[in-house]
């Protein structure tokens, strides 16, 4: 019987939610673990974030529990884990006084994985696969800035979030702390240079929403099982209009009631909303321009429609929505 260790890596902000609530559920072939809801599970996703070397000091235990709980939920030889957490780099400064997610890179987790995957056969999984989700640059910054980056402003909100933008993807402020980790081609590479190409499977998130059959079918052959009835219920929440973004009331509330945090109220009752400009979109787009090139080359998939490579028509308008 094949045993099979997928790891469902994220990144956030790409499907993630999709795939934990209405496809890894239905497999019948793998046990599956959801973010840290399992002792196992929450070892596994803990363990990224620290030294590589844990796998080898402690890889065994962690995967004894793993097995354990196999063993209590099904006969079944195989895992997958959901743990979007795996590859969670806080991209925006984060607010004074709150620890830092560890430090988090695509090297850092390629090294990780390797370690990983040698602690994962030596317990006897013949192969460890990746599945990791992808989301045009410009709009993963927005998002995630509407989800957290903005704890840590300082300045009206769309100040910061440009500001912070252009840093992330300055080589000469933060493109090599946290803009590196959007470089999805590098990524891709580190990857699968560990566990090999045809183990790894990228997917982009503006394919479930727009091309959903060919998207869940790469993802039915690459585990193995069909997927059945399944449809696109992918909700943009925080995007209330092309390009505006808008942080949610009960975050502002949450946030609010926090003493550390009373002095951005007044940056709160300003607006809670930040727009992505064209012209911050064609920067933010130039600097992976050729990185989602190269992408796109290797994994045979027109990501140009969908706007990764910053084209516009000869009118203006943007191509990728």
């Amino acid at each position: 019987m094949d045993r099979t260790l997928i790891v469902h890596i994220g990144h956030s902000k790409t499907g993630t939610t999709t795939l934990q609530k209405l496809v890894f559920p239905q497999l019948t072939r793998f046990v599956y673990f959801c973010k840290n809801d399992t002792p196992a599970s929450a070892q596994i996703e803990r363990a990224f974030m620290h030294s590589p070397e844990i796998w080898r000091a402690c890889g065994d235990r962690i995967f004894s529990q793993l097995r354990a709980e196999m063993g209590d939920k099904s006969a079944t030889a195989s895992a997958l884990i959901s743990a979007e957490g795996i590859s969670a780099h806080k991209i925006f400064a984060t607010p004074p006084g709150t620890p830092n997610n560890h430090r988090r890179d695509p090297f850092l987790l390629a090294a990780h994985l390797r370690e990983f995957q040698f602690v994962a056969q030596r317990v006897g999984f013949d192969s460890v696969k990746i599945i990791m989700g992808i989301r045009r640059q410009d709009q993963y910054l927005a998002s995630r800035y509407v989800t957290n980056g903005w704890l840590a402003a300082r300045a009206p909100l769309q100040d910061d979030f440009e500001r912070q933008s252009l840093e992330i993807i300055d080589p000469d402020k933060r493109y090599f702390i946290d803009g590196i980790w959007l470089d999805y081609k590098t990524t891709h590479e580190l990857i699968g240079g560990v566990v090999g190409e045809k183990n790894l499977l990228v997917l982009p998130v503006e394919q479930l929403g727009n091309e959903p059959s060919r998207y869940f079918s790469m993802l039915s052959v690459f585990i193995g099982e069909p997927l059945n009835g399944l449809q696109s219920e992918r909700k943009n929440v925080r995007s209330i209009a092309p390009d505006v973004w808008r942080i949610e009331r009960a975050a502002v509330r949450k946030v609010a009631r926090k003493e550390r945090f009373r002095s951005i109220r007044a940056l709160l009752a300003q607006g809670a909303e930040i727009n992505l400009s064209t012209e911050l979109k064609k920067k933010i787009l130039a600097a992976y321009h050729d990185s989602n090139q190269q992408l796109a080359a290797a994994l045979d998939i027109d990501l140009e429609q969908y706007g990764y490579f910053g084209t516009f028509h000869a009118e203006g308008r943007w191509i990728g929505g």
